[in-house]
């Protein structure tokens, strides 16, 4: 039972302590309550100066140092990288919209640079307009000093305590940043960009609130872009190669916000990515049951159709596998005594398969979908389809059921995966890529984005599908890879 319903009597300092830990209150988890109590009163208190401070820099802004937005998206848009592009953020959704208002907002701040290339918005405010903020406000100014801009990609993520443990993709360099709405719905491997701000000893906070988020397929189009960008600045950076983008990005924090802006203007028509399997067709999990009355009737004639073969066979079973001539499994057939089973994933190969065994003497019982989202889309799309008698759809399959076949099916797709071509590697198999530093870091970045995918999927599903038992550290095994 929850100890912070208002519903309930407030806990006294002698009662037993909510936890069952059988000590009084006061005694055990009081303190660590008033803590987070009082570390959620300082946060959303900073969260309230920041806010107030950028408020009175954007009047300032507007009404006595004259910059417009048009000025401000005409800057941020002067690069090679907008070129033919007319950024016009009033042309899209009220949704879209928002995300560029974050963007020139965040920007106008924090980067962009008038009088002087390195002269932003917030070092103007606080040298020539200084008697217009409170003490608390100056100080949160005065932390911008010690600022970090660049690129992070989440490692772990503390919702209860509002922390995403994260590292900058060019130095590696490690960063505890504490944001409400990142940490409940980042998950690992979400690459972001921002000005990191010092708030409390090692901790730090986005600068303008919750950022954009990158899936971590994109590290080398972000690493490219930054890259081109460094090409046309005349000011010349040494040291290592990783932390001479480091400084660049740090001296000119604009370059975060352009690669953010054509991202983001880039991929805003895109549909949400899905799991595919080999043949780009949709993963829909399915088990498909018949009853059958002479096993070695139906199995002889299964073999008999292309691509069928045994892969396994005893008293009890008959493990039939079919697969294409690139040697993937399609499906696979496990026939018994009075019932075959055949399980696939997707809908399109399901389709085919009832296309191949028309002439075999088996009858359909039921099929078993997996995959719910997909089910209930089907559905939502046609709320009049009927299903036949003899076809259920059963979603209510058994957890432990689910468990087995998931753990089971992952397993051959990993083994699989490890030997199929991709054109991401060159139409290499991700075996034969990972024997060169280059290569081997692009299976990587591929593993992460699929590993990211999962996580997604399940954050935004509840985890009630195949998606929750994709185990992406069983691929790095099976590769050698860190």
């Amino acid at each position: 039972m929850d100890k912070y319903n208002i519903s309930m009597k407030p806990i006294g300092r002698n009662d037993p302590c909510p936890c069952g830990s059988g000590k009084k209150y006061k005694n055990c988890c009081l303190l660590k309550d008033e803590a987070v109590n009082l570390e959620n009163f300082k946060y959303e208190k900073y969260l309230q100066i920041r806010s107030s401070a950028a408020g009175k820099m954007l009047n300032i802004a507007a009404d006595r140092l004259n910059i417009s937005a048009p000025q401000v998206i005409s800057f941020l848009a002067d690069s090679p990288i907008f070129d033919n592009i007319d950024i016009d953020p009033s042309s899209y959704s009220k949704e879209q919209a928002i995300i560029f208002q974050y963007l020139f907002n965040s920007f106008l701040l924090y980067a962009y640079p008038f009088d002087d290339i390195n002269d932003f918005l917030w070092k103007h405010c606080l040298s020539n307009y200084y008697n217009k903020f409170d003490p608390a406000e100056i100080s949160f100014l005065e932390s911008l000093n010690n600022s970090i801009a660049g690129f992070f990609q989440a490692k772990e993520t503390d919702c209860k305590k509002f922390l995403v443990t994260a590292e900058d993709i060019f130095t590696s360099k490690i960063y505890k940043i504490m944001d409400k709405g990142m940490s409940s719905g980042a998950v690992k491997n979400d690459i972001f960009c921002g000005i990191l701000v010092p708030y409390n000893n090692d901790i730090y906070i986005v600068e303008g609130g919750t950022p954009i988020i990158f899936p971590p397929i994109e590290k080398t189009y972000i690493k490219e872009t930054v890259k081109l960008l460094y090409k046309y600045n005349k000011k010349k950076l040494r040291g290592a190669r990783e932390e001479i983008f480091s400084k660049f990005l740090n001296l000119y924090p604009l370059v975060i916000y352009r690669v953010a802006l054509d991202f983001y203007y880039n991929t805003v028509d895109k549909p949400l990515p899905k799991f595919v399997t080999t043949d780009k067709e949709e993963l829909v999990f399915s088990k498909t049951f018949y009853k059958l009355s002479d096993r070695d009737e139906v199995k002889n004639k299964l073999l008999k159709i292309e691509d069928f073969e045994i892969r396994e066979e005893n008293k009890k079973e008959t493990v039939i596998s079919w697969h294409n001539e690139k040697n993937t499994i399609l499906g696979t057939i496990f026939l018994s005594d009075k019932e075959l089973c055949f399980e696939t994933n997707s809908k399109e190969r399901l389709t085919k398969w009832k296309a191949k065994i028309k002439k075999i003497p088996i009858k359909l019982i039921r099929t078993e979908y997996i995959d719910y989202q997909s089910i209930l889309e089907e559905k939502l799309k046609n709320p009049t389809l009927e299903v036949a008698d003899t076809e259920k759809e059963n979603n209510n399959i058994p957890e432990e059921s689910l468990k087995e076949f998931a753990l089971d099916w992952w397993d051959k797709y990993y083994n699989d995966w490890i030997n199929q071509k991709i054109p991401a590697l060159n139409n290499k198999t991700p075996l034969e890529a990972v024997k060169t530093k280059d290569g081997s870091q692009k299976v990587k970045d591929l593993i992460d984005d699929y590993e990211n995918k999962a996580l997604h999927a399940i954050k935004t599903s509840g985890g009630g599908n195949m998606q929750k038992y994709f185990d992406a550290d069983e691929l790095r095994k099976r590769l050698n890879l860190d």
